[in-house]
């Protein structure tokens, strides 16, 4: 699934926080004692947003900074959720530049933290991926495997959506 509008992604995922420069309600002695988290959480959605609007406007590498600055901060947070979509958004930034094994391993990690979190919808997302990361890397099996299991949790999930998506990628490898 590509989306064209990073906001639009960012408002899908949950992942739209406060304004930039919105006031802050803390008292002064909070903020000097660092960062909260809820400041962090907010610094970490910003950064990750900025990533998409800088991957749109084809700055990549800028992007690629933000995205794991916002990753490293939802790993401390523990936010596991977020980062599996900081995850998924650095291995789409590497899937764009063609670094396909690199890709594939931001995605399996993905992968793994969406299973354990039993979020199926992002799991067969993330498996529908993995399927077009193969593909790109020649392994047609391997791909056709993914978008399968991918089609199967999508089907159980009554996702019309995602199953068309599962299934086009399995048409696009039949047609190769």
């Amino acid at each position: 699934m590509q989306f064209r509008s990073g906001i639009g992604l960012a408002l899908l995922l949950g992942l739209w926080g406060p304004a930039v420069g919105a006031e802050s309600s803390l008292s002064p002695l909070a903020l000097e004692q660092g960062p909260n988290q809820d400041e962090l959480r907010t610094e970490a959605l910003n950064l990750n947003n900025e990533g998409l609007k800088l991957k749109r406007e084809g700055k990549w590498e800028v992007a690629l900074g933000k995205y794991e600055k916002a990753l490293a901060l939802f790993q401390k947070l523990k936010e596991r959720k977020s980062e599996g979509i900081a995850l998924q958004n650095i291995g789409t930034l590497y899937d764009s530049l063609g670094q396909y094994d690199t890709a594939l391993d931001y995605f399996k990690q993905s992968l793994t933290i969406r299973q354990e979190l039993g979020d199926k919808k992002a799991e067969g997302l993330a498996l529908n991926r993995i399927g077009s990361i193969y593909q790109s890397l020649g392994k047609y099996n391997k791909a056709l495997e993914y978008h399968q299991t991918s089609l199967k949790i999508f089907n159980s999930l009554g996702n019309r959506q995602g199953e068309s998506s599962s299934l086009n990628s399995i048409g696009i490898l039949y047609y190769r």
